[in-house]
């Protein structure tokens, strides 16, 4: 397997060239968040997303998250799946449009609306079922216990090692055990009240038209043009 090694276009290329028997046009690199890289392409006259990663079951998120789609949630299609590159691919519709975070005043007023349509969307679908062990999507059984989960470092997670480095850094140490602090006597005042949430709403995983008049696409990673993830949709 590939250690954070990303994808390059020429090999990206080859891989959809041959995929394809020759009929993907035009790829060209749209850059990538942790996880994934992607590479948008033609096929058949279509737009499409080609992404490249270790983690599969990412992109199996991805598949689970189209069944969110509806006309105030624009979930991107991913059309299929498999192992390339000594990872994880998927190829998904392509949606276009600017990042969220990158209104001004005037295309944020106008995107208010569509985006309140959204949130409501989710928190009125049905939350996904538990895993089989009785905890809900993520490995959590409520959500205080996710809430916790995230001040909670794991050895041998995508994401660790980060409070060996709090250790080495006095201010930064300091800083989270005051907020630990503060967090424990709030975190008890947390209904369990479950349903869909998206944490991250900002950081390219919203793409809205450019005047701010609809959402385009709503995703949960940073890779531009798709919806990369479902880390960050969660049954609380």
């Amino acid at each position: 397997m590939r250690e954070r090694t990303p994808v390059l276009l020429d090999e990206a290329a080859e891989f959809l060239g041959g995929h394809y028997a020759g009929r993907a046009r035009d790829v060209s690199g749209l850059g990538g968040g942790d996880w994934s890289r992607a590479f948008s392409f033609r096929l058949d006259g279509r737009d499409l997303v080609a992404r490249f990663g270790l983690y599969g079951e990412d992109f199996a998120r991805d598949q689970q998250a189209m069944a969110f789609a509806g006309p105030d949630l624009p979930v991107p299609q991913v059309l299929e799946t498999g192992r390339a590159l000594d990872g994880a691919y998927a190829i998904s519709q392509r949606c276009f449009g600017v990042f969220l975070e990158t209104l001004d005043e005037p295309g944020w007023r106008r995107l208010l609306p569509a985006l309140l349509r959204a949130l409501d969307a989710l928190r009125y679908l049905r939350a996904p079922a538990a895993d089989g062990t009785g905890t809900a999507a993520g490995g959590v059984a409520g959500w205080r216990e996710w809430l916790w989960s995230g001040l909670t470092n794991r050895p041998g997670e995508r994401v660790s090692g980060w409070k060996a480095i709090l250790a080495g850094q006095a201010d930064l140490s300091e800083l989270f055990t005051t907020g630990q602090r503060a967090f424990s006597g709030l975190v008890e005042a947390c209904p369990e009240i479950r349903h869909v949430v998206h944490g991250d709403l900002l950081n390219r995983n919203v793409l809205v038209a450019p005047d701010g008049s609809r959402l385009t696409a709503v995703s949960s990673g940073a890779s531009p043009g798709h919806w990369p993830r479902l880390d960050q949709l969660r049954r609380h």
